[in-house]
């Protein structure tokens, strides 16, 4: 007795769900609303070409938000990556100047002792920097130029940039180039800095070594300077060991330098 009431109820109940004008939904389909209680009627939700337009302007104007962001971002992890290259190329040459007499290196020793070097090659074949491998990223070049790697199979010219100096900081090399001596420099002196090639402006690379400043921004005319490329700043190390950028503005005050 039982059994048919409860077979009665579930019948009952099953009818009045078929009766009620809630939405059904099948599988994987929408019932039509304005047919609730018919499976023939489904259709599938299609995006207007209104929405669609809708949907693209957001994403463009969301992109246009982000990338400069992300750029600016980018760069500002380059121009980190260049002042940790200072730093150690930095360190690297006052350990030199701590073995060999208080000298640093010199720019290019160009017929003098030791050969016709520049002074990344010196300073590795020493083994006070490894020798970096073709193609690879070095920190004897700044990421943030061309080169970013290094491109000069077997020398090492396109990298920072190193002061070629004056005679009273230390004696002549057979390059035109001076060795110099660390106790005659100014701690505030620049030593080693981003560098460009402006003679072959606009598309100058990175060279070993910067010239002796007038106080002057340069563009096509001038040889070896200081490139200012990191958001307008050119990331330097001093003869005191630090290391910091410096716009153009700042060396603007100061005679020793050119830049671009």
């Amino acid at each position: 007795m039982y059994r048919i009431y409860s077979e009665n109820k579930r019948m009952l109940n099953k009818e009045e769900r078929e009766k009620s004008p809630v939405r059904k939904i099948c599988t994987r389909d929408l019932i039509d609303e304005a047919n609730p209680s018919s499976c023939n009627s489904l259709r599938i939700r299609k995006f207007t070409l209104i929405e669609l337009l809708v949907v693209i302007a957001i994403i463009s104007m969301l992109a246009s938000m982000l990338l400069p962001v992300l750029k600016n971002a980018k760069e500002q992890a380059t121009g980190t990556v260049c002042k940790s290259n200072l730093k150690q190329l930095c360190l690297a040459l006052h350990s030199y100047a701590n073995d060999y007499g208080d000298y640093f290196p010199v720019a290019y020793n160009g017929g003098g002792g030791g050969g016709n070097q520049f002074w990344p090659e010196n300073v590795c074949n020493l083994e006070y920097l490894k020798w970096p491998a073709l193609g690879a990223y070095s920190v004897l070049i700044c990421p943030g130029w061309y080169p970013s790697t290094y491109q000069t199979a077997g020398t090492l010219y396109q990298t920072y940039g190193l002061w070629m100096g004056a005679s009273n900081y230390g004696p002549l090399s057979g390059g035109g180039f001076y060795y110099l001596k660390r106790q005659k420099m100014e701690d505030d002196r620049i030593l080693l800095a981003d560098s460009n090639k402006a003679q072959d402006y606009p598309g100058g690379t990175q060279c070993y070594y910067l010239d002796s400043g007038t106080g002057i921004k340069l563009t096509a005319t001038a040889l070896r300077i200081i490139h200012v490329r990191h958001h307008s700043a050119a990331n330097a190390a001093f003869v005191d060991g630090s290391c910091r950028p410096v716009t153009g503005e700042w060396l603007a005050k100061d005679a020793r330098y050119n830049w671009w």
